[in-house]
């Protein structure tokens, strides 16, 4: 496959995996940029085999963020129902 659509895809990959703030939602917004003004001027004879590519490898993407997503959410309730706890506990003090 086209080495810079690999690169774009590995570089988006790694920043869902690693996401933390909304500092990365950023940062992956900057790469989708990137990679669509890569696009829109790439018109080499494999454009479409790169773009159905694109296509397969971005539904991957997706699930993966949906899952890093879930993870998040159960993470800040799992916070917040501690916090809870922590502050009933201290009227009890």
């Amino acid at each position: 496959m086209n080495q810079i659509a690999e690169r774009f895809h590995h570089q988006l990959e790694e920043t869902i995996t690693q996401a933390k703030s909304m500092e990365d939602h950023i940062k992956l917004d900057a790469i989708l940029l990137d990679r669509e003004k890569w696009l829109k001027t790439y018109n080499e004879p494999d454009r479409k085999d790169v773009l159905y590519w694109i296509l397969e490898t971005d539904e991957k993407l997706n699930n993966l963020l949906k899952q890093k997503s879930e993870a998040l959410q159960e993470k800040i309730l799992e916070e917040e129902q501690l916090n809870r706890n922590r502050g009933t506990f201290k009227l009890y003090e």
